[in-house]
């Protein structure tokens, strides 16, 4: 007897167990926040009769009262799906339930129709960000817009990182409360399965990237590299070092040539340190360089007036192949320090071949100080004739006055006689 209650224990434990495997859903984590973007992933282990939906996915809180949510799904490949969304606010603290309901699939023979569920917990947080995708899925080398808010009611440092063949625009950024920032990646042909990583605080979020190539398109690991310099600066300057009086503008254009015999496509620029606080440029993005063709890179720097500092970092561009980097390093002067005028920087140093200089719209201190120098010696000029005016008919005024007393003199004196 003890032997067949033994025996009857195991076959249902076993039931269980194949129940359980028939699909595997697995969360990013076990603890959330309201307003925080939720990610889970769904495996089925066997062929299901009825392909999962947005409407198969329902999320309950702890009195199982069902919650609405805008749901993003994606499927990834056969029996593989994937979903997120952002939690709906003020939820309170507790066990919830997500469950995908009705799947229908046969087994030992028999249609069945089972729900499926996973359990996590919401405990509220004051570092909360919403990211929009945080799934991904490409066939295809592809630049994708990623969006981030700060859900929560503090300000977030956020530095970002990827795995192998992924270009970031940006690599940190700080999130105001309620602020939204974006960056772009570009997601070349590589692992089936990588992840950009979001690290704040104590925190990280990993936004899962999904590779599905289709079957006749395989990854060339012989293909011709094109080399990291195929679009370099014309003037080939090594970098730009600046110094420029409180409230001064300097403004120009560098010129970057493609020198490969292909097309370059989907190129980025990004400044990096902290140059975003005294320049600004107008291309954030180029879709395609033709072989010997120039694109231009305007730049304005200390256009709003930045604070007296030190500024450095660099302008980079770069594609999935390509790199170029130019530093610069800007100096603003204090009110106080402001340089006479009249005492030149050498400024053509900042920027060689001045001969073929591309900042043609740029305005330098130099310019600046032979045209203040101009228009002092117009002032004094100016001054001089007024001055030589005013000498001028005061003499004569005065000589009038004299020759009338003159002639009263004279008459005065034949009178007499």
């Amino acid at each position: 007897m003890k032997k067949l209650f033994l025996i009857l224990l195991f076959l249902v434990l076993l039931i269980i167990n194949v129940k359980a495997e028939i699909v595997d859903i697995n969360l990013a984590k076990n603890e959330y926040s309201s307003d925080e973007t939720f990610q889970a992933y769904i495996k089925s282990n066997i062929n299901l009769e009825e392909d999962l939906g947005v409407s198969s996915f329902k999320l309950y809180d702890p009195n199982n009262i069902n919650i609405p949510i805008a749901l993003f799904f994606l499927k990834l490949e056969n029996n593989y799906y994937a979903i997120y969304f952002d939690l709906p606010s003020n939820l309170n603290n507790g066990d919830y339930k997500l469950i995908i309901k009705d799947i229908k699939f046969f087994e030992n023979g028999i249609l069945k129709q089972q729900d499926f569920s996973k359990n996590f917990s919401i405990k509220s947080d004051n570092i909360i960000i919403s990211v929009n995708p945080a799934i991904i899925k490409v066939s295809d080398e592809e630049l994708v817009d990623i969006t981030l808010k700060n859900k929560g009611n503090q300000s977030i440092a956020i530095s970002l990182s990827s795995d192998e063949d992924i270009l970031l625009e940006k690599t940190n950024f700080v999130l105001n409360k309620d602020k939204i920032g974006q960056f772009q990646a570009l997601i070349k042909q590589g692992a089936k399965e990588r992840n950009i990583f979001l690290n704040y605080g104590d925190k990280q979020f990993k936004l899962f990237i999904y590779s599905s190539y289709p079957d006749n398109i395989t990854i060339n690991q012989t293909q011709v590299i094109m080399p990291k310099d195929a679009i370099k600066s014309i003037e080939n300057r090594e970098l730009i070092n600046i110094t420029l009086d409180y409230g001064e503008t300097i403004n120009g254009q560098v010129r970057y040539k493609n020198f490969y015999d292909q097309p370059i496509t989907d190129i980025l620029f990004n400044l990096t340190g902290n140059l975003k606080n005294v320049i600004e440029f107008n291309l954030t993005k180029v879709s395609t360089i033709p072989p010997d063709e120039i694109v231009k890179q305007y730049l304005w720097i200390n256009r709003k007036n930045a604070n007296s500092g030190y500024y450095s970092g660099s302008l980079i561009l770069q594609n999935k192949d390509v790199y170029n980097e130019l530093p610069i390093y800007v100096t603003i002067l204090p009110k106080e320090q402001i340089q006479n005028l009249t005492t030149p920087r050498n400024q053509t140093t900042l920027f060689p071949n001045q001969t073929n200089l591309t900042m043609n719209n740029i305005t330098s201190t130099e310019t600046i100080e032979k045209k203040r120098s101009n228009l002092w010696v117009w002032v004094l000029l100016i001054f001089i004739v007024v001055a030589g005016i005013f000498v001028l008919l005061i003499y004569l005024r005065t000589k009038g006055k004299e020759q009338k007393s003159f002639k009263d003199f004279i008459s005065v004196f034949e009178k007499k006689k």
